[in-house]
């Protein structure tokens, strides 16, 4: 009868603990999800006044009040948004560019001579209609050896495209980022808007770039960053162009959390 009753005590002990630490599981998934729900909304807050400032940007655009290479702050509460404009046009357009200035593109982000014509020949086979191989080019043989599809012998849709052309790894194309764009068609980079790195490579005076001015083609880079206090919590970044009728979104990129790095 002993053994019973302490077998009894031993499994209403058990149960409490179970019991218990089944209780415990609950409440943090609880408070996890209270946190989780809580952090959408503070983003979703975040974001709309990140897009708050839209019509007031575009509305200057049109009106030449702000221009390529212009920055604008505006507070919001305890938030402070940053805006800063830049003209497409001072980068290279992956799918109107010349030979020339695709390779000074390359040499701007330090890529060596020796693979600058492999790379210009393959993104220019990517882009074109036929299937004729460059010298250096790369077509269909060229990624069937390499177990890939391509080339789509059309042009890029957007530049993260870039890293399907045979030779541009995903760390090359992270480097081109800030030169490149799909959304200009323009043959040649604009030299008064172009980064410093890049007028060097085209022979030009790095210090020589407009500090605001109007983008030939209409298309501008917005990149707008809400910071609370001295830490940027949320970046959106968009391009836009000017159209008779008004802008047309190019590009919206998703929007970003980001933390002290993230001036």
């Amino acid at each position: 009868m002993r053994e019973d009753r302490g077998f009894a005590l031993l499994l209403v002990l058990w149960l409490a603990l179970a019991v218990g630490g089944l209780a415990l599981v609950l409440a943090r998934t609880e408070r996890e999800a209270v946190t989780r729900q809580a952090l959408v909304v503070d983003q979703s807050r975040l974001d709309l006044a990140a897009r708050s400032l839209l019509p007031e940007i575009l509305t200057a655009l049109a009106r030449g009040e702000l221009g390529a290479g212009a920055r604008l702050k505006r507070r919001l509460g305890e938030l402070e948004l940053v805006v800063r404009i830049t003209g497409e046009s001072g980068r290279v357009d992956l799918n109107a560019a010349t030979p020339a200035t695709l390779e000074a593109l390359l040499a701007a982000h330090g890529v060596p001579p020796e693979q600058r014509l492999r790379l210009r020949d393959a993104l220019l086979d990517w882009r074109d209609g036929d299937s004729l191989v460059r010298l250096a080019g790369a077509e269909v043989e060229a990624y069937r050896r390499a177990g890939r599809p391509g080339p789509a012998n059309r042009p890029l849709y957007h530049p993260a495209e870039l890293v399907t052309v045979l030779g541009f790894t995903p760390e090359l194309v992270r480097r081109l980022w800030p030169d490149i764009t799909a959304f200009t068609g323009r043959a040649e980079v604009a030299p008064a808007l172009a980064s410093p790195a890049l007028r060097r490579a085209l022979g030009l005076d790095p210090a020589g770039a407009a500090a605001s001015g109007v983008d030939p083609a209409g298309v501008y880079r917005l990149d707008i960053r809400v910071r609370r206090g001295d830490v940027a919590v949320r970046r959106i970044e968009l391009v836009v162009r000017r159209e008779r009728a008004g802008w047309t979104v190019l590009d919206w990129a998703a929007p970003r959390a980001l933390g002290e790095g993230g001036a």
